[in-house]
């Protein structure tokens, strides 16, 4: 990474691609970042996954999120949509 850029790690349980994304799109400003998603697999010394359903257990997810300009968007735009967010909650 270069001087002032940032990233930001989230670590997610979902039943499957679809549960995680799910999640993903429902976050704040999905349109002003990248999403990175790895798998996590199974370490031997895991005690095992903390929910499940009747199909097996939830998959977990590494995410790195990084913020991502639209190419053309001005500086503000970032900014202005942060703002129209939190006067729509």
């Amino acid at each position: 990474m270069r001087p002032g850029e940032w990233r930001t790690l989230g670590l997610f349980a979902a039943l499957d691609a679809e549960g995680l994304e799910d999640a993903l799109a429902s976050m704040p400003l999905r349109a002003w970042r990248s999403d990175e998603v790895t798998l996590l697999t199974q370490h031997p010394n895991d005690p095992g996954p903390a929910s499940t359903d009747e199909s097996g257990a939830a998959k977990e997810f590494l995410v790195t999120f990084a913020p991502a300009a639209h190419e053309g968007a001005s500086s503000q735009a970032p900014a202005d949509d942060t703002a129209a967010e939190a006067r729509s909650v």
